[in-house]
This record gives C-alpha cells, sequence and structure tokens, in this order.
C-alpha cells in the first residue's frame, strides 16, 4: 500500500475523533460541515478500502449516522501518523 495523502489521512483522524457522520444522500459531514467534493471522493475511498465502517445505514436523506474506524484504519493512522493521538 502506499501512504495516503496528508488530506486523507487528516479525515481518518476527524473519523477516530468522531467528527465525521454518513448522511441517508450521498453526503458526508465533517466537523459540523458538509463535506467538499475531495473529502467526500476520499471518504468513499476510505469506506471502499475497509479503513472506515458505519454501524448501519442512514436510511432518511435528512438522517445522519456515526463514521468509525476499523482495525485497518486504525493502523492505517498508526503506521503513517504515529504521533497523532485521539483529542477525545
Amino acid at each position: 500500500m502506499r501512504k495516503p495523502s496528508e488530506a486523507r489521512l487528516r479525515l481518518l483522524a476527524e473519523v477516530a475523533n468522531g467528527r465525521v457522520r454518513r448522511t441517508g444522500g450521498p453526503g458526508w459531514i465533517v466537523s459540523s460541515q458538509p463535506a467538499n467534493g475531495s473529502e467526500g471522493s476520499a471518504l468513499r475511498a476510505a469506506l471502499a478500502e475497509g479503513w472506515i465502517a458505519t454501524e448501519r445505514a442512514a436510511i432518511d436523506p435528512l438522517m445522519s449516522v456515526p463514521v468509525h474506524l476499523t482495525d485497518a484504519g486504525r493502523d492505517v493512522l498508526a503506521r503513517y501518523w504515529p504521533d497523532w493521538r485521539p483529542t477525545r
């Protein structure tokens, strides 16, 4: 695996800190704001890689559900950002 970009590592850290939610539509919320296009793409890629997951799907477009790191996501953070520590 090649090293994830700094932006993607930052988003994984946001997930680990509980600041990312998946909406019922195709969107994401990062730090209480709708994700921009590149953040959404990076989060979709992280989901496809198995680095992040949701416990359930949002069934309504106005609903949002928490996103959490998987063991693989924690491994990526530990490997490429060893000094990172959760804020909560």
